[in-house]
């Protein structure tokens, strides 16, 4: 979670991912974070089926996206590579992540 403490403070954070292995030890962490970071809104869900497999960072008011080759705790780590993705790619990858955050169940706040 190291790299929310690169992010500008007043930005609306939204992470889906499909499994967190200690929900407890991770909700510690991140209130750990927000104590540092008081104005960055961040919110977490879980998708409740396994049907997410690779990692994106979407910039919805630059309508850029990126995608990682990597998980993000791994950035910094290990060999990896992020690409951004192509503008017709951007509309439908929002599309399908609304889509998925509906569906999923919240973990934080």
């Amino acid at each position: 979670m190291d790299f929310f403490t690169e992010i500008n403070n007043n930005v609306t954070i939204q992470v889906l991912t499909k499994s967190v292995k200690d929900v407890e030890k991770f909700k510690r962490r991140t209130r750990d974070l927000m104590e540092e970071r008081k104005n960055l809104k961040l919110e977490i869900r879980q998708h409740v089926k396994e049907v997410l497999h690779d990692r994106f960072i979407v910039i919805k008011d630059k309508e850029i996206a990126y995608s990682v080759g990597t998980s993000l705790n791994g950035i910094g780590k290990k060999d990896t590579v992020i690409t951004e993705l192509p503008k017709d790619i951007f509309d439908a990858l929002v599309e399908l992540f609304e889509h998925r955050w509906k569906e999923a169940n919240q973990i934080f706040p």
